[in-house]
């Protein structure tokens, strides 16, 4: 997750992916999608580690849909768009523990 400040640096991100790789994790997951800095992504293919990018929904309220599904669709194609050239991308996951908003599956949002 983002420091709360935005103090996302790589200077102070990588002691956190170091001891990651020294712990012999082999992926971490953005959960909720929290990060949103380049330094991330950077890292984690400097390091060898694995990203599980989650999008904006969490199993708070179990299920409820996004409030504007095409924002939501709009808002994936942006992050794919911009973060999928990093080798460190393994998996991309619609929510956290339950279904993408209806619809999300009839296209790619990449496209």
């Amino acid at each position: 997750m983002d420091d709360a400040l935005k103090r996302s640096s790589i200077d102070r991100l990588e002691p956190y992916f170091r001891l990651h790789r020294d712990a012999h994790f082999t992926m971490i997951r953005n959960w909720c999608g929290q990060s949103t800095e380049e330094s991330c992504y950077e890292l984690a293919d400097k390091y060898g580690i694995l990203v599980w990018n989650d999008f904006w929904l969490s199993t708070t309220g179990y299920n409820n849909p996004a409030v504007d599904g095409e924002r939501f669709l709009a808002n994936a194609a942006d992050t794919i768009k911009r973060f999928r050239n990093h080798a460190c991308i393994a998996v991309w996951c619609g929510r956290n523990e339950g279904t993408p908003p209806h619809g999300s599956t009839n296209r790619s949002p990449a496209s």
